[in-house]
């Protein structure tokens, strides 16, 4: 039985019509001249395929993008994570994809034959002058399985996390085909956090987070909150096997990034909770907004427990 996840084909669909266009990551330079800077001169290219590309390694095409944020280490660089690989999905070889779905994928131009024995990997780039010019990017994890960075985020101790999600190499299954069931626990997504404790030039092994789900966890552009007393939130999305809508799940660490424990779930009964991100209230009330209809979420206690507002960012489709 072939998965589905509506939400997530259409913003696949949105991202094939990019074929065939290089993908770049650019930053924004703020400086005392901002306001009299136009957009071409306010924006740099950080790396892209035909920018700055990395070095090559098996696996790498003209997918250079997927930003997990830019964020100011402690020795005051700059830090931009990214992943480098040939597609949307960079899987591993071998691969394994649902024939139906392979078939129409190939249509819509995914190399899925390209050789890549780890898939894409995670890596940075860094500038050391607040900006203006940026390294050629750097491995961060080349896990034996397509990784790609989430969100790099510098604690209050200085301790630098940066999250990263491992993507199994098979598609379209309601559960991993035999050859890959003792891949990320048979999962088809897993996540990760590694530690830096000298600004992002090196990293911990990466530590596997327990997923709430059977299926996959995952999450894109969430950054994490540390709250007053020194604790870090990180918002994710998962599924559970057989279940129409996605869930929402709250991590919480209170050792700088060595261990976490999720401390809520958030279900809706007729929607998904799909990418959630989080943030602290100037009242000290945590909020989040999860796709696809920006609904509103309130927290209280720290994340504990969730409301729902009823708002809605995106108004529902008429009848």
């Amino acid at each position: 039985m072939p998965q589905t996840k509506p939400t997530w084909e259409k913003s696949m669909n949105q991202s094939l019509a990019l074929a065939g266009v290089f993908l770049a990551v650019f930053v924004s330079i703020s400086s005392a001249d901002e306001k009299r800077l136009d957009i071409q001169r306010a924006r740099v290219c950080v790396t892209g395929a035909d920018h700055n590309r990395p070095d090559l390694f098996p696996g790498v095409g003209d997918f250079i993008g997927w930003p997990g944020g830019v964020e100011r280490m402690p020795n005051g660089d700059l830090l931009l994570a990214h992943s480098a690989g040939y597609w949307h999905s960079s899987f591993a070889q071998p691969r394994q994809i649902e024939p139906e779905l392979r078939q129409r994928w190939l249509k819509e131009g995914w190399p899925l034959d390209f050789p890549a024995p780890n898939g894409g990997r995670t890596m940075a780039s860094r500038s050391t002058d607040d900006g203006k010019t940026w390294s050629r990017p750097q491995t961060v994890i080349d896990h034996p399985l397509d990784d790609g960075a989430h969100a790099v985020f510098t604690c209050r101790d200085d301790t630098v996390l940066c999250f990263v999600g491992v993507q199994a190499s098979w598609y379209g299954y309601s559960k991993a085909p035999k050859a890959f069931r003792h891949d990320i626990d048979g999962l088809n997504t897993k996540q990760f956090v590694l530690r830096s404790t000298d600004s992002g030039k090196t990293w911990s092994a990466p530590i596997g987070l327990e997923s709430p789900g059977d299926f996959y966890e995952r999450a894109h552009g969430g950054r994490p909150i540390q709250l007053a007393d020194g604790s870090i939130l990180w918002a994710t999305y998962y599924q559970v096997a057989g279940k129409k809508y996605l869930h929402g799940a709250i991590r919480r660490s209170d050792d700088s990034g060595r261990t976490w424990r999720v401390i809520s779930t958030i279900e809706r009964p007729d929607n998904n909770v799909d990418e959630p991100a989080i943030a602290q209230l100037k009242d000290g009330r945590l909020i989040l907004i999860t796709r696809p209809d920006g609904a509103v979420f309130y927290s209280n206690d720290k994340g504990v427990t969730w409301i729902d507002s009823g708002s809605r960012v995106v108004p529902p489709a008429s009848p």
